[in-house]
């Protein structure tokens, strides 16, 4: 590991254990699309611990939703239907909320999120799931920018992303 910002061979500490399924490599991956647009200065700038980095690379991704909006919502579906049991839910620094995909598959900022783990002895324990939520707002799509509250127009869970050929 280096001791400044992460490399993209870096991106998540090797030493962090993976969750279920490939969700480091796709995080990795949505991370080196955001490096790529980052100036030097700005590259310089990225903390080198695991959770403020994380949250700089959503940050700036967040700042750009033209560019990484659609990005964004499928790496937050992907996490949630690959990490059922750990790192399942992604964070917005921008406006303190949990990320989430909603039935359009638009990226949408929950508010007041409680995430709860299904407990030992029931079926799917050690699964995350939000229990409850206040409000969200609309990042991306068609009703961008509104604010709904959660029994105004609830939210089914994600669906999961087409993988998509990379012709490799």
């Amino acid at each position: 590991m280096s001791d400044g910002p992460y490399t993209p061979e870096e991106a998540i500490p090797h030493d962090t254990p993976p969750s279920e399924g490939k969700p480091r490599e796709a995080v990795n991956e949505f991370i080196a699309k955001v490096r790529s647009s980052m100036t030097p200065d700005e590259l310089s700038r990225l903390p080198s611990e695991t959770g403020p980095y994380l949250n700089a690379i959503t940050g700036k991704a967040l700042d750009n939703l033209d560019q990484f909006g659609g990005d964004l919502a499928t790496l937050v579906a992907k996490n949630y239907h690959d990490s059922p049991r750990g790192e399942r839910f992604i964070q917005d620094p921008k406006n303190n909320g949990t990320l989430f995909v909603d039935g359009e598959g638009a990226l949408v900022t929950l508010k007041g999120a409680e995430i709860a783990t299904i407990q030992k002895g029931i079926q799917g324990e050690g699964t995350q799931y939000i229990k409850r939520f206040d409000t969200y707002d609309v990042l991306t799509g068609p009703n961008k920018g509104k604010h709904f509250g959660r029994d105004e127009r609830p939210i089914p869970e994600p669906k999961r992303p087409t993988p998509v050929s990379t012709g490799k």
